[in-house]
Formats: structure tokens, sequence, C-alpha cells
């Protein structure tokens, strides 16, 4: 129930991209494949630690379905046809080389409000997505932060009409 307030848009996501994966915006579709293969073909060490409404639980799994695991990173892709003109792109630099990028939702209706990428040496570094969606019955805010040295965290928030907050929080860290 958590992730629904965030996964309505999946079926649009899929027909109105745009053609031939020419991305606009920085491609996440394309980055989450290549670490998805990347982390697939590691022998890392993995600590997953999801909290639900403070009730926490430590896993150490010897592999995770990255697929399913990054899924929520892929969803917040911007790169459609009818967003070119919807989101703000500010793109700063230093000597020559690119060391942030953000994108800034324009409409408070799209779900994907701000999404910001960290490069270190022509690499990316980090990067950090905000979600929000409200509809009649429920509201959510969703904070993903990606760092492809050390893991990721999701951060859901949802509060459902005459219902509880509830929070999810989970975290994935990898090491050598």
């Amino acid at each position: 129930m958590i992730c629904s307030v965030f996964s309505c848009s999946s079926q649009e996501h899929q027909t109105s991209q745009l053609k031939d994966h020419q991305a606009v915006f920085f491609d996440l579709d394309a980055y989450f494949d290549s670490e998805m293969k990347r982390l697939s073909g590691s022998d890392l060490a993995l600590t997953k630690v999801a909290n639900l409404n403070g009730k926490e639980e430590k896993i150490a799994p010897q592999i995770l379905d990255y697929q399913e695991e990054l899924k929520v990173f892929r969803q917040s892709d911007i790169n459609r046809l009818s967003w070119l003109d919807k989101y703000q792109s500010d793109t700063l630099s230093e000597a020559g080389k690119i060391t942030k990028i953000v994108y800034t939702a324009l409409e408070d209706k799209l779900k994907t409000k701000k999404i910001e990428i960290l490069y270190d040496k022509d690499a990316v570094s980090s990067i950090a997505i905000e979600n929000s969606s409200s509809s009649l019955v429920a509201s959510g805010r969703q904070k993903l932060m990606y760092q492809p040295q050390s893991g990721y965290s999701i951060d859901n928030e949802q509060k459902i009409l005459f219902g509880n907050k509830r929070h999810l929080h989970v975290a994935v860290s990898f090491s050598d």
C-alpha cells in the first residue's frame, strides 16, 4: 500500500517514453540498467535495513533482485515527450566538467519533483530524487538516494484519508 500512491503512472511511463530512447534529460533508465548489471556481477557484501513506523529489521542478504530493488528509481525517469518543457534544468560545471545537474518540476501535478545528480571525476557520485503525489484518498512523499559506491535508501511517507501516517525507510549498503 505504501508504494501504491507512486506506482500509478508506470503504464504511462512505458507508452510515452521518447522514441528510440533519445534522452533529453539524464537517462535514469539507462543508468540503472548499467548499475543493475554491475551490481549483479559483483560479490559485494550487502546489508539491508527496513524500518516501518519505527520497527526495524536488519538482514544481510547474499543476493538482491536489483531489477526489483532499483525499479523505484527507474520509475522516476522524466524522459517523456510530454514533459520536455515541464522541468527546469540547471547544470553546474567546474573547470569545464559537470559537477551537478538539477531538474526541478515546473508543475505541481508532476510526481517527480526534483532530481539532483552529483559527479566526481566525470562519474556519477550520487542521485537524489524527490517524488510526491496526492489524490482524494491518499498523499505520499518519497525521497530516494543512490550512491554507486556505497548503497541506496528509499524513504516513503504515506497518509491515507482517515488513516494513520505510514513511514517506511529502506537502506541498502554494499561494500567490497
